[in-house]
């Protein structure tokens, strides 16, 4: 009986944190892509977790502490491949070359 009850319910708030991340990441990277995010005077990788964090209001006491932000520059859009590493995360905000820039985050 609880897992009918308490399923539904883990279920809408999976959906509403995916689509609230997705949403952030999405405003944030247009950012970077118009190119508004490098010419600010902090255009660092801590002020663009605090960009997309800013956008995730009613997950932002966790935000800050558990996201990891990869963000790189690509020649194409097939050498965006790999999986989201912690220890292996870079920020490269596009300022040198202005052809592809991935964003993942975990």
């Amino acid at each position: 009986m609880r897992v009918m009850i308490f399923g539904p319910i883990e279920f809408v708030m999976l959906f509403l944190a995916t689509s609230t991340l997705d949403t952030a990441t999405q405003w944030a990277s247009r950012q970077i892509r118009t190119g508004e995010f490098q010419t600010g005077a902090t255009n660092t990788k801590a002020n663009f977790k605090n960009l997309v964090c800013s956008q995730m209001s009613w997950l932002s006491s966790k935000c800050t502490a558990d996201l990891w932000l990869d963000v790189r520059t690509h020649s194409t859009f097939a050498g965006i491949s790999g999986a989201l590493v912690q220890n292996s995360l870079t920020f490269n905000d596009g300022r040198a070359a202005r052809r592809s820039c991935s964003l993942r985050c975990g």
